[in-house]
């Protein structure tokens, strides 16, 4: 992010990278999160490919996986972007209950 000063107002101005970096550092800060709450569990992080349309929409998703345990956990990294407003955004959620073999 670069700041310029016009009529005596900063204002921000963000360069691709700046915004690519700042998506980076929110899908880390989640990424982080997550694995510090769920400390102990297995975590992994899955990077999805959604398709040159979607991509574009939201370029930095993962999808952060939580288990063992009775349920699995999937949060998303990246996808505040879509809808990011004056740097706050949504991320999701879900768990789903794991069921014994043979169900």
């Amino acid at each position: 992010m670069t700041l310029s000063e016009r009529s005596g107002w900063l204002a921000v101005v963000w360069d691709d990278r700046a915004v690519s970096d700042a998506r980076l550092l929110a899908a880390e800060a989640v990424e982080a999160h997550v694995r510090a709450f769920f400390e102990g569990h297995s975590v992994e992080v899955v990077v999805c490919d959604l398709g040159s349309q979607r991509r574009e929409a939201v370029p930095d998703l993962r999808v952060v996986v939580v288990g063992p345990g009775p349920h699995k956990a999937y949060v998303t990294a990246g996808c505040w972007a879509a809808m990011e407003k004056d740097g706050h955004g949504r991320e999701f959620v879900m768990t789903a209950r794991l069921w014994p073999t043979g169900r």
